[in-house]
């Protein structure tokens, strides 16, 4: 393979196969990223040699194929919100989707592959555009409630783009909501809503923060914090 440092080829069963070719590298590895095999192999390594590996690897890597995270008729079901996946053939090429309450359709071209990466990032993005658009509806009013029942008076509310910050709490007492939340349910929402409203308090996250919190969270913050780390989220983040 000379020199090259990269390349792609498309395999009958595997699909998509991105191949990596590493000085460091002494042996073959493979593995499944985001619904397409990612294959390292050393740089001396000819084609004759890569279409053995390849041909050696595919039982094994079809055995351990991870499933689709999308898939035709599949629903999410949100409080508040169910998307619903679905295929047209109107614009092979293109999702369609229109944020409406209580079933959102999610409608994609028939041409879109869902088992790729470039599929299922795809999806997500629209999910989350949705969510976007949705949040407000769906999220202000619960937590103005939550607020008012802890005796917290935020000084503004607004929808954040953040997706690995869920939530914060500037110096100005703000406080932002990603619009991520629409995915989680309702207790795990109520929990962020909770998070954020104790900073209103303290600021960092000392032993006065997490009293404050799990008062708020009625004795439940250690709980919340653990399912909150093993949830699934239907979108990439």
């Amino acid at each position: 393979m000379g020199s090259e440092l990269a390349m792609t080829i498309s395999h009958p069963q595997l699909g998509t196969v991105n191949i990596k070719v590493c000085a460091r590298a002494k042996s073959v590895t493979a593995r499944w990223r985001g619904g397409e095999v990612s294959l390292t192999v050393p740089r001396r390594f000819s084609s004759s040699d890569l279409s053995k590996a390849i041909a050696e690897l595919a039982p094994k890597l079809l055995a351990i194929r991870p499933a689709a995270r999308y898939s035709e008729g599949q629903t999410i079901e949100c409080p508040g919100v169910t998307f619903v996946l679905r295929r047209q053939s109107f614009k092979p090429s293109t999702i369609i989707a229109r944020p409406v309450l209580p079933v959102t359709y999610i409608e994609i071209g028939s041409d879109i592959d869902l088992t790729t990466n470039n599929g299922t990032q795809s999806v997500s993005k629209v999910l989350c555009r949705l969510a976007t658009v949705l949040a407000e509806r769906l999220l202000m009013e619960r937590a103005q409630s939550i607020a008012a029942r802890v005796g917290a008076s935020p000084a503004g509310w607004k929808i954040g783009r953040g997706h690995k910050v869920l939530g914060t709490c500037d110096g100005r007492g703000i406080i932002s909501l990603s619009h991520l939340l629409v995915f989680l349910p309702l207790e795990l929402r109520d929990y962020i809503v909770c998070h954020e409203l104790a900073h209103l308090l303290e600021m960092n996250h000392s032993r006065r923060f997490h009293t404050i919190c799990n008062s708020y969270c009625g004795g439940n913050e250690a709980r919340l914090q653990s399912a909150l780390r093993q949830f699934k989220w239907p979108v990439i983040r």
